[in-house]
């Protein structure tokens, strides 16, 4: 028998036995052919061999590193904010973690297409530089 347990991911065979229920009524039995379906997603993502995957409806997908770089220059606009709450406004958008979203402003800085005009000193975040569109 194999499980699919929503709680982790994981897919777990043989004999389950489990001290918390909370973990198997996550989960349920899967067929043969959902575990080949997951091989076959397995196998293609390995060959796509890319540095970022993400869910798009549902599906993961294989996307370029720059994915998110058009909507944070869009949540920015033509406002100033300071890094830490672009980052916020990503985050509140976007499922992704709060360094990836920092290493993309960076790069955004360092592609001229971002500027750093000042930093915040009210705030103790690692992130208080004040940002604009260039």
């Amino acid at each position: 028998m194999s499980l699919l347990c929503n709680y982790d991911c994981k897919v777990i065979k043989g004999n389950y036995q489990s001290e918390s229920k909370d973990v198997l009524e996550k989960c349920e039995t899967i067929s043969p052919e959902q575990i080949k379906e997951y091989a076959n997603t397995w196998n293609r993502l390995v060959k796509n061999n890319t540095d970022l995957r993400i869910l798009v409806e549902n599906k993961i997908t294989s996307v370029n590193e720059d994915y998110f770089d058009d909507d944070i220059l869009e949540l920015l606009g033509n406002k100033t904010m300071t890094m830490v709450e672009l980052i916020a406004d990503v985050l509140s958008k976007h499922k992704i973690a709060d360094f990836f979203a920092a290493t993309r402003i960076y790069h955004l800085i360092n592609e001229k297409q971002l500027e750093v005009v000042g930093e915040d000193d009210k705030t103790n975040s690692p992130y208080k530089q004040i940002v604009k569109r260039v």
